[in-house]
């Protein structure tokens, strides 16, 4: 296949796990209702790994033998360093939603890990150019409005959820790091499988009941299936045919798309000033990306 072909399928591809990504908040709400994180969690992620099995069962056998990556010591190491990533981030995610954080002002908040990837890159020697620097001041004011309340104070939740999109930047820098080497659903599935192991010892605390999981069940389901089976699998395949920074800009989307199902679906509402803060996230995700960036790879 011609690379622009590939990499415009990919980015399309990028773009349709954005939009799972995007609805999933609203299913994270949801369940936050009935399951505490770690349980709510580490069920979903255990789903998503379970499910990923077949897929790549089926993937083995029908390509070419010197096609097929196998499962060897880089690749329990990508999927340890993933899951390790993406349990710190989803927990803190989740953690945010259970405290009050609505679906759409999650979705925008987490995109902040647009801009945290390149800021990131100072540490990995990468030259960090002025759209860095006026995207992260544009996204500190977008921030501010969408989460400061009236009285001039931040919900605890929302600052858990920033401390998230720092998580997810380290996440989607390691699949970049592991992707070309690695087969990648294969990585998917261990990642997954490590979140699912990091939340149990957390989860026993928990109080669940039969009741509330089988309440919750669907959301664990559209979680586990379209966010981890599919979405995350749709990232680390995509991932290999474009740029770290291309790829976060699609993948940037899922804040749109989160605001948008939790608008129609559950009935949030933005404030006017909340409206404003979400453009400005918005600006800053485009700025970081297109405004005098650096071309250099990380």
């Amino acid at each position: 296949m011609n690379s622009k072909v590939k990499e415009y399928a990919s980015a399309l591809l990028l773009l349709l796990a954005a939009l799972i990504w995007g609805s999933s908040f609203v299913a994270q709400e949801i369940g936050a209702k009935f399951l505490p994180t770690y349980t709510f969690n580490g069920m979903r992620m255990l789903l998503g790994s379970v499910i990923l099995l077949p897929v790549i069962f089926i993937k083995d056998k029908v390509s070419k033998p010197e096609n097929v990556k196998k499962w060897n010591k880089e690749t329990l190491i990508a999927g340890v360093c993933c899951g390790a990533a993406l349990f710190l981030a989803s927990s803190c995610q989740q953690m945010g939603i259970s405290m009050g954080t609505s679906a759409g002002k999650s979705g925008f908040i987490t995109a902040l890990y647009i801009v945290a990837i390149p800021v990131i890159g100072l540490f990995l020697k990468r030259k960090a150019g002025f759209n860095v620097w006026l995207s992260v001041l544009i996204a500190c004011v977008g921030l501010y409005l969408i989460c400061v309340s009236e009285g001039f104070s931040i919900a605890f939740g929302d600052l858990v959820t920033v401390l998230c999109a720092f998580f997810f930047a380290i996440q989607i820098l390691i699949i970049d790091h592991y992707v070309q080497r690695v087969d990648g659903v294969k990585l998917s599935s261990l990642q997954f499988l490590m979140v699912a192991i990091l939340s149990l010892p957390f989860a026993l605390f928990e109080d669940v009941t039969f009741d509330a999981v089988k309440s919750g069940m669907y959301s664990i389901m559209y979680m586990g299936i379209m966010s981890c089976g599919v979405a995350y699998t749709l990232q680390i395949i995509t991932q290999k045919n474009l740029k770290p920074e291309m790829a976060s800009l699609l993948m940037s989307f899922e804040s749109v798309f989160a605001g948008l199902t939790g608008w129609l679906v559950l009935g949030n509402n933005f404030t006017a000033m909340q409206i404003t803060g979400c453009v400005c996230m918005f600006a800053a995700v485009l700025i970081s990306q297109f405004l005098n960036a650096p071309e250099k790879k990380i």
